[in-house]
């Protein structure tokens, strides 16, 4: 059964002098408002005509000075996006879009997608190259669908919204509804993020974050009213030179003197400098564990990155000897997922779980992230070192008996519409993959056939019902469709 067909026209002289010189009351419908498209084409960014959004043209309010205005701009774009359709609701077939926190990759940082509203940048594609991009609000209070992936990692997106999903052959391009459990999206591998590889915090920066986030605290002093800072680690931490390494890096970037004091099992230090404080809130863009991941482990270098994810898994992390596990411990759900996303753009599957455990008759709860997929066991040793000299000798120890089969995809495992109703955002990207890089996957937005001079794209829908009288004859059905398209003027005078 058709459910929607998509034909292409030649805007030739000879098909635009048929319109009528009177037609209805009004104009085009850019994306989810009237003025969005000549708002968009007033302040000259001719790239949104590259690309790959339609206006909608509304049937009943459609004037032929808007018409010829609009084809003017994209006549001197020199190629015939964005295209057309006709509708009578301009929420018909608007553009796909994603919730407020996603988290897209750029060349220059980590971001959630709201805040790359209105901004030109560069993303990975379908194929890990860079291409251009651009981002703006797209909807707002649209009802959301949850897309579940096998490692847990939900995303919420429109029913517009597209993803490249493997056919067995190629990706093609699905819509949220459409989606199957057991369908496989592209799940890229990278040995680095490819942004501020030299700016934005040295590895021994990372490190002590990492440290903090994983094995430190922030606490008010009750006495005083000041902010108060400290670690602890363990007397096999110790042996690694991590006792040290903090030490070193306290005095060096604060001028401290604060020392780890021993207790019965652990080195413990606490201190009121202001210079750290002001190092983790104003540089770092650090408030609490419970915000999750601070601010430059998103926009800051490799070399942050890197020392961050030591130091969180040799403070935090554990190594299993007899499973090949790598797991990452914490009582905070946010900073579980961040470090989860980060991992995820690297190419690294996690999965978290929550976890309640007793210690001399006290319960404890928190949130464990584990690793267990062979091929990112082998991403994360091949990316991260941990100064933990247990740790990583147990990961170097790692052996995998049979060849690791190339993976990269990852599975739906539940995709479902939600009571969920909220603002949405959309990302407009320049190349013939129409694709972006997520935390967990690659995403995408809807695809159109690349056109030829003087060649614009119609987009029309068919009412089911109607399309039932037609029965086989195909070509009647074309061919009516053909018609009713081309016949501009056939548009009703409602003004």
């Amino acid at each position: 059964m058709i459910l929607h067909e998509h034909f292409l026209m030649e805007a030739t002289d000879k098909i635009l002098d048929r319109m009528n010189d009177d037609m209805s009351d009004s104009g085009f419908e850019g994306y989810d408002n009237l003025t969005k498209i000549h708002e968009v084409i007033a302040e000259g960014f001719g790239q949104i005509l590259d690309a790959n959004n339609s206006a909608v043209a509304l049937r009943h309010r459609i004037k032929k000075k808007d018409f010829f205005k609009f084809w003017e701009k994209v006549k001197a774009s020199g190629c015939g996006e964005p295209g057309i359709y006709f509708s009578n609701d301009k929420e018909w077939g608007a553009n796909p879009s994603l919730r407020k926190g996603t988290r897209v990759l750029t060349t220059r940082g980590v971001f959630p997608i709201e805040e790359l509203q209105d901004k030109e940048f560069e993303v990975k594609n379908l194929n890990g190259k860079i291409s251009k991009a651009r981002c703006w609000l797209s909807g707002k209070d649209k009802p959301l669908h949850k897309l579940t992936l096998s490692s847990g990692k939900e995303y919420y997106c429109t029913a517009e919204h597209e993803w490249p999903v493997w056919d067995g052959e190629k990706y093609v391009k699905v819509k949220s509804p459409a989606l199957e459990v057991g369908d496989k999206l592209p799940f890229l591998r990278e040995s680095n993020l490819g942004f501020n590889k030299d700016q934005g915090g040295s590895m021994r920066d990372g490190f002590f974050v990492g440290w903090h986030l994983g094995d430190g605290w922030t606490t008010i002093r009750t006495d005083t009213g000041d902010r108060q800072n400290g670690l602890v680690i363990s007397k096999k931490d110790a042996e690694s030179g991590i006792k040290d390494i903090l030490e070193s890096f306290l005095n060096k970037h604060f001028d401290s003197k604060a020392k780890f004091y021993e207790r019965e099992s652990t080195f413990e230090l606490n201190t009121t400098h202001k210079a750290w404080t002001c190092y983790m809130k104003d540089v770092v863009g650090y408030g609490h564990k419970a915000e999750g991941l601070p601010r430059m482990a998103w926009v800051g270098s490799e070399e942050f990155r890197k020392g961050l994810i030591d130091g969180l898994f040799s403070s935090d992390g554990s190594v299993e000897q007899d499973k090949k596990r790598i797991r990452f411990h914490s009582a905070h759900k946010k900073l579980i997922e961040d470090v989860s996303d980060l991992l995820g753009f690297y190419g690294i599957k996690s999965t978290i779980h929550y976890k309640v455990t007793s210690l001399n008759d006290k319960e404890f709860s928190g949130y464990v992230l584990n690793i267990t997929e062979g091929q990112s066991i082998r991403q994360f040793r091949n990316i991260f070192k941990l100064t933990h000299g247990e740790k990583q000798s147990r990961i170097d120890n790692y052996e995998f008996r049979y060849n690791i089969p190339e993976n990269n995809q990852v599975e739906i495992v539940n995709i479902e519409l939600t009571d969920l109703k909220e603002d949405v955002w959309d990302i407009s990207v320049y190349d013939d993959t129409h694709c972006f890089q997520i935390a967990h996957c690659i995403t995408g937005n809807c695809v159109e056939i690349a056109l030829r001079p003087c060649q614009f794209c119609n987009l029309t829908t068919s009412r089911v019902g109607v399309i039932g009288n037609y029965k086989d004859k195909l070509i009647d059905l074309v061919s009516d469709a053909i018609l009713c398209i081309a016949s501009i003027e056939q548009i009703e005078d409602k003004q």
